[in-house]
């Protein structure tokens, strides 16, 4: 058997390291302590609780179910975040680009009116490409993404790049998240069907530039709002008749 790559043992590393901070884990109990509640901290909140401690609830065994149960919790994260420093590093290495170019994120509005920077998985530009057999590889799965995407001629030719929102570990009561993370791309831009490749237009310069085609976050999320809430009046104006039909034959 052949021993492992350095970009192999490189790659396990950055898939596992993450992992190693779950071994640490604590559960709170609600204090503000970032290391987490020891064991005997732990015995001595709850044992100073006369009700808590008639019930047992200081017990080892509850610290080791909120442990188990917030381990879980971090286990989960720490391999989505693994999962994220992988794909980041194949990405990097099989396109010969650097750290920096990799790397991208975009600033939105909050409901507040208040600023916040959303950071993506990776980042592909053409213009960081210099390996000519790797530039034309990208260029062709670009264009049949452009393809799939429906998307015309002309603006098929315009794509210079992809960035990426990567996600693993989804459950099927977990759409909250997953459709948080659609709409986020959604809202970047609009004329896209969710998931579809976000693309950086030629002309703009090589930083984090928002995309040229997507309109304002604010705007966007005050459409989604009137077309949800128009959406919720529709239903309840069918809802209100059947419930008078039912009344009138009940009648």
């Amino acid at each position: 058997m052949s021993k492992p790559s350095s970009h192999e043992k490189r790659y396990l590393k950055l898939l596992l390291d993450p992992l190693e901070e779950c071994a640490h884990y604590q559960p709170k109990f609600g204090t503000d302590d970032a290391e987490g509640v020891s064991l005997e901290r732990f015995q001595e909140i709850y044992g100073q609780d006369p009700f808590y401690h008639w019930l047992g609830m200081d017990s080892p065994l509850m610290y080791a179910a909120h442990k188990a149960a917030g381990g879980m919790t971090s286990v989960y994260r720490q391999i989505g975040a693994g999962c994220d420093s992988l794909f980041r590093a194949v990405v990097q290495d099989s396109l010969g680009l650097s750290a920096e170019q990799v790397q991208w994120s975009y600033e939105i509005e909050k409901e507040d009116k208040t600023k916040a920077t959303l950071t993506l998985d990776a980042r592909i530009d053409l213009a960081h490409v210099e390996n000519p057999d790797a530039r034309k590889q990208v260029r062709a799965w670009l264009d049949r993404c452009g393809k799939k995407l429906g998307l015309p001629v002309e603006r098929i030719e315009q794509i210079r790049g992809a960035v990426f929102e990567a996600r693993q570990g989804y459950k099927s009561a977990d759409a909250k998240r997953q459709n948080e993370s659609a709409l986020r791309s959604q809202r970047r831009c609009p004329e896209l069907p969710a998931g579809a490749v976000h693309h950086l237009h030629a002309g703009e310069s090589h930083g984090h530039p928002p995309l040229q085609e997507c309109q304002d976050a604010g705007a966007d999320r005050h459409e989604d709002r009137q077309r949800r809430g128009e959406h919720i009046r529709v239903l309840q104006e069918r809802r209100g008749i059947r419930v008078g039909r039912i009344l009138q034959t009940k009648q």
